[in-house]
């Protein structure tokens, strides 16, 4: 790959829609989707209208392609297909696990202050309605200059007797700290404490295997990282805990389960009618990904972009990292003094067509560059942000 790596990127560039005309840094946010995945979910809305929407045909194919979607995730991310769960986002995941817990007053969770609003949102409900008590570890601008195993230590400390549940990102979305998963599940099976993990930033982004390093509770958005639909994601369960695990929200897709391991597979938790042409949309991006390369080529070439891009920004003068100097995910989290708010300079370089976003804590703006990124991307948001200081 490597003698024709810039060809490679600028063909795979082709293949995406969204990238004409723009420099486009916010897959972190959304994900922009290839034209053979529009295409598919497109001929898939099609298919079943030209069917009937009710057919035995159409119904047939709803179970198929949701096969091929838990196939092709697991692919990717590894573990078995029947330990995945369709849902519509990470959120979504994170939600029916938390429910699906049998909880008592006092009982307690762990988290830290850098999970997403929807996630930290969740934990806060259900700490509100079951009388739960709530410890953070405070990640958000500390994680940046801590070894992995102070960030270890720091949950081996916070469980206690009572702890149920530990909830962390893999990826915090805030400054791109690719937090110890191996050591902090090693924690928790110690003392007896489930782990659910946010992999929204971290799916299509960091090679694993979840056969190999198998996480309690994962859980994956589609239309990020992969490129997907919105509202097509995943949740991922360790075996064992699926018949643990008890169903909270039921629909027919949950109770219709004709096989006779029904109690052991995770489609469980699957409700009721989604978008099922949505569901296309994820084995054929998941496809156009692995034809360009393997997930470590892609992985490598997307911190390749990173360390180019924290380079081309340390040159600005003005800037200030809260990202880890060594590039362990695809986001880049920076401040730039001067009289402008982040919130103005993320408006005038989106008025440039460069994307990127803000993020609250810490209070910075956020890039977020993926494997076919490319110098053009870079060298336009730094331009850019340069005319605006």
């Amino acid at each position: 790959m490597e003698v024709s790596k810039v060809n490679l990127v600028d063909g795979q560039r082709a293949n995406f829609p969204a990238l004409e005309g723009k420099a486009y840094l916010n897959f972190g946010g959304q994900g922009v989707m290839a034209r053979a995945t529009l295409d598919a979910v497109r001929d898939a809305f099609e298919f079943i209208q030209k069917e009937g929407p009710f057919s035995a045909k159409t119904l047939k194919w709803i179970s198929d392609e949701g096969e091929r979607v838990k196939a092709a995730l697991a692919s990717e991310l590894g573990g078995d297909p029947d330990c995945y769960a369709l849902v519509q986002n990470a959120t979504e995941g994170c939600n029916i696990v938390m429910w699906g817990i049998n909880w008592s007053p006092d009982d307690h969770i762990v988290t830290t202050d850098a999970e997403h609003s929807g996630v930290d949102a969740a934990v806060r409900n259900l700490a509100a309605r079951q009388g739960l008590r709530v410890s953070k570890i405070l990640l958000s601008i500390s994680s940046v200059d801590k070894s992995d195993d102070e960030i270890v230590a720091m949950f081996r400390d916070a469980i206690e007797e009572r702890t149920k549940l530990v909830v962390v990102s893999h990826v915090l979305w805030n400054t791109g700290r690719r937090l110890p998963l191996a050591g902090i599940q090693a924690v928790c099976r110690e003392a007896g404490v489930q782990l659910l993990v946010d992999g929204a930033q971290s799916a299509g982004v960091i090679p694993m295997n979840l056969s190999k390093e198998p996480i309690d509770f994962y859980t994956v958005t589609g239309h990020k990282w992969i490129g997907g639909a919105e509202g097509v994601g995943a949740l991922i369960i360790r075996r064992e805990l699926i018949p643990w695990l008890e169903k909270t929200f039921v629909g027919w897709r949950s109770s219709m389960n004709f096989a006779d391991n029904a109690e052991q597979v995770a489609s469980r938790f699957e409700v009721a009618t989604t978008s099922f042409p949505l569901w296309t949309s994820l084995p054929v991006a998941i496809r156009v990904h692995q034809q360009w390369g393997t997930a470590q080529e892609r992985f490598d070439k997307q911190l390749e972009n990173v360390k180019l891009l924290r380079a081309e920004l340390g040159r600005i003068g003005v800037v200030d990292f809260y990202s880890p100097a060594d590039a362990s995910s695809g986001l880049v989290s920076f401040a730039v003094r001067g009289a402008k708010t982040h919130a103005q300079i993320a408006a005038e370089l989106e008025a440039s067509n460069v994307m990127i976003r803000t993020v609250p804590l810490p209070d910075a703006l956020r890039a977020s560059v993926h494997y076919f990124s490319n110098e053009n991307d870079i060298s336009k948001l730094c331009e850019h942000l340069r005319a605006c200081l």
